[in-house]
């Protein structure tokens, strides 16, 4: 898909809260749909357009939507006459599939909740956008890295479908981990103390023909 000034909208938004991301939409009819793109610079490499407006819809279930207030703050520092249309809702696929079906979505989506929209429906009716221009765009925090380079072992993955990546999972929870002290002994492993060491170990577990079990973990799409 060519980059609209929504799409650069969005990217710039993402860009803004680093590894906090969000999926896109990339319906039509909007104001700001193929109204181009702004300036390329090293502070504002996706071209996002001086004057633009971003629509953020979120999910305001146990995580709140404080992070994508945030996030927006940051792209007002960067870029002062963005206007930003933030909403925190509940049942957001019956507050957002009337547009998306209308091709009227908003810029930015936390698809969270009993209530999401339908992810597979999403990607099979070509409603999402290719972020790969944001994950190859320089990390806020750290300039010297890309975006994609600051996020979790599997994020992107997670949300690659046909080749492109469409969808960023944002929190990652674990909710515990068991082990049994006596047979770590047997084997003389030491429990991990980062998701790092978690790695490693679960090779070496799977070598001495066992399966490692983490316990209940889960992520949230958007």
């Amino acid at each position: 898909m060519n980059l609209t000034r929504r799409g650069a909208l969005l990217s710039a938004a993402a860009a803004a809260a680093s590894t906090t991301l969000a999926a896109c939409a990339t319906g039509g009819g909007g104001d700001n749909e193929g109204a181009g793109k702004g300036d390329v610079s090293a502070e504002n490499p996706l071209g996002v357009p001086a004057d633009a407006g971003l629509e953020v819809v979120i999910f305001k279930g146990g995580y709140g939507d404080q992070y994508a207030i945030d996030a927006g703050t940051r792209l007002k520092e960067k870029h002062p006459k963005v206007a930003i249309d933030h909403k925190g809702i509940q049942g957001v696929g019956e507050v957002l599939q009337p547009r998306f079906v209308a091709d009227s979505p908003p810029d930015v989506v936390d698809n969270s909740g009993a209530g999401r929209l339908d992810l597979a429906t999403l990607v099979s009716a070509g409603k999402l956008k290719d972020l790969t221009e944001l994950l190859d765009a320089p990390a806020v925090d750290d300039p010297g890295k890309k975006v994609r380079d600051t996020l979790m072992p599997g994020v992107i993955e997670d949300g690659t479908f046909d080749g492109k990546p469409l969808v960023l999972n944002y929190s990652s929870v674990l909710w515990g981990v068991w082990y049994s002290k006596s047979l770590f002994a047997k084997h003389g492993w030491t429990f991990p103390k980062t998701w790092e060491e978690m790695l490693t170990l679960n090779d070496e577990i799977k070598k001495a023909g066992l399966a490692p079990g983490p316990g209940r973990a889960s992520t949230r799409s958007t």
